[in-house]
């Protein structure tokens, strides 16, 4: 069973795309399963809301690279949002705030 727990939600501004509790290797089923769900939907804005996640590990980075990839080659802007401290800091470490766009709210990536 997956540690992760993915939720999908359609605003008017983008898709907000939920993460909270684990984020590794075994996670990737469900996280995947959500990515084709929202691919379904064409979105010009994608924001992570990552304020439930607790740990992520580097096949989780991995996959959040590869998400911004895909993204991208669509002309779809990601979005982070609400890191955790915890999350925050391993982003800011291996410079990953380099790569994404990082907001301090859902509301604020929206805009």
């Amino acid at each position: 069973m997956s540690k992760l727990q993915c939720d999908l939600s359609e605003l008017p501004k983008g898709l907000v795309f939920k993460l909270a509790g684990q984020f590794g290797y075994s996670e990737m089923e469900e996280f995947e399963k959500h990515v084709k769900r929202m691919d379904s939907h064409n979105p010009s804005l994608v924001v992570l809301d990552l304020s439930g996640l607790k740990v992520i590990t580097s096949a989780g980075i991995g996959a959040l690279l590869r998400l911004q990839k895909t993204m991208s080659a669509k002309n779809c802007a990601l979005r982070m949002a609400a890191l955790p401290a915890n999350i925050a800091e391993i982003f800011k470490l291996s410079r990953l705030s380099d790569v994404f766009q990082i907001a301090g709210s859902v509301d604020q990536a929206l805009v």
